[in-house]
């Protein structure tokens, strides 16, 4: 088979052939809508060809990443693109599952898997990474609070219809959901991605978090929208200001 290119960035660029997922505007949304203010330590979850953690490699200059990916492949061709860029000695990867990490940070992202479906023995790569057996909004929410130092946040994209359901289960695992960006297409596009971060909350126990439950997670968290065009092929302000710095015709 015949490899492409890679995609390039102003910065860096990212070969994405072997990778179970390719570089997309999901990943670079989440890359650079993620918090970064005041992190050192970053976990990118699911990493596929290591697009968002270049991404928090050039927004974040004092941070540390590390990347993991259950498919070999991926973890093999992000450590590659880790090494040709210039954040090479902030930038690790390795073939890991993210369920049975041990160490805490103050940012875990993650573009996870969203494929809704019966099958329990994916026969490629592709179907694979989007399976949600190994790697979902949900198992990434359960552990978030035992990764995460601190005021840390745990920041992802998924499907829309989840909105609710993550609001929910962020609840029950002792979550505060801050902020969730809606994206559009276009103005007159219905939202089909979310961006959500959340952060532990300060409240510990079983009586705590039941509480949180009574009252719907508490305060509200703060709804944006991101619509991507304002007409065919023509990026909308927004989304040129908060990808200027990464793709090259931004």
């Amino acid at each position: 088979m015949k490899k492409s290119g890679p995609f390039r960035f102003k910065h860096f660029e990212v070969s994405h052939d072997m990778s179970s997922m390719k570089v997309g505007v999901d990943a670079v949304l989440t890359g650079a809508l993620a918090p970064v203010e005041g992190v050192t330590t970053v976990l990118d979850a699911g990493c596929g060809c290591g697009v968002i953690a270049l991404m928090l490699a050039q927004r974040a200059p004092g941070a540390r990443i590390r990347a993991i990916d259950t498919d070999e492949a991926s973890v093999n061709e992000a450590r590659e693109n880790f090494l040709k860029s210039p954040w090479g000695a902030r930038l690790e990867a390795e073939c890991a599952d993210f369920s049975e990490e041990s160490s805490r940070y103050d940012l875990i992202v993650s573009n996870p898997p969203f494929f809704r479906s019966g099958i329990t023995s994916p026969d490629s790569a592709r179907l694979a990474a989007r399976h949600q057996a190994s790697l979902s909004p949900f198992v990434l929410l359960h552990e978030a609070r035992r990764l995460l130092n601190p005021g840390g946040r745990l920041c992802f994209v998924c499907p829309s219809w989840f909105e609710e359901e993550v609001k929910e289960h962020a609840c029950r695992e002792g979550l505060q959901v801050l902020t969730v960006v809606r994206i559009s297409g276009h103005s007159q596009a219905p939202v089909k991605r979310i961006v959500v971060t959340a952060t532990p909350l300060a409240i510990v126990g079983r009586e705590g978090i039941a509480e949180l439950e009574a009252e719907r997670r508490g305060p509200c968290p703060e709804i944006k929208k991101l619509i991507l065009e304002k007409a065919p092929g023509i990026p909308a302000d927004e989304y040129r200001a908060l990808c200027r710095e990464f793709y090259l015709k931004f």
